[in-house]
């Protein structure tokens, strides 16, 4: 009996299967796409980092320099991730068992596991800045005892 079962409903595992495991390639995908794009920002933004690490800018505040713009496109693309999968769950509800198209629990589930993707992926080129720039170390405090006298004399005269 058991044999019947998995032979009449092969087919119908094989039709979820398959949009599973292009969703979860598409995930894949926007992940290295994403990574790579803050990669390369973070790159090209190398030396305003490193100025702003050397004239006293916490690590923090540097995370969120880089955060800010990849977390801006994540919830972009979540946003219409979702208008787009409200207009193409109409056509699936053939494949849909017992489950609504417009299941609020997966949508937001799926939101969420994109978002902690997307957050991962702007996180480790967040980590770099300061690994990339070798001589941030050594001019910290030298810079800012400079930037700090100045600071301090421009007060003074006003």
């Amino acid at each position: 009996m058991n044999q019947v079962v998995a032979k009449a409903s092969a087919e119908r595992r094989f039709q979820t299967f398959l949009p599973a495991m292009f969703g979860g390639i598409a995930l894949f995908l926007s992940l290295v796409g994403l990574y790579g794009w803050m990669a390369y920002s973070v790159q090209q933004r190398t030396a305003e980092i490193g100025i702003r690490i050397a004239l006293g800018a916490q690590p923090g505040n540097v995370m969120r320099l880089v955060l800010k713009p990849g977390s801006g496109l994540a919830v972009t693309g979540i946003a219409l991730g979702f208008a787009g999968v409200w207009c193409v769950t109409r056509l699936m509800t053939s494949l849909l068992f017992e489950v609504k198209p417009t299941d609020t629990l997966t949508f937001f589930g799926v939101a969420i596991l994109f978002c902690a993707v997307a957050l991962a992926a702007c996180y480790v080129p967040a980590l770099v800045p300061p690994a990339s720039i070798p001589w941030w170390r050594c001019a910290t405090n030298s810079i800012r005892q400079k930037w700090t006298t100045r600071v301090a004399y421009c007060i003074e005269s006003e």
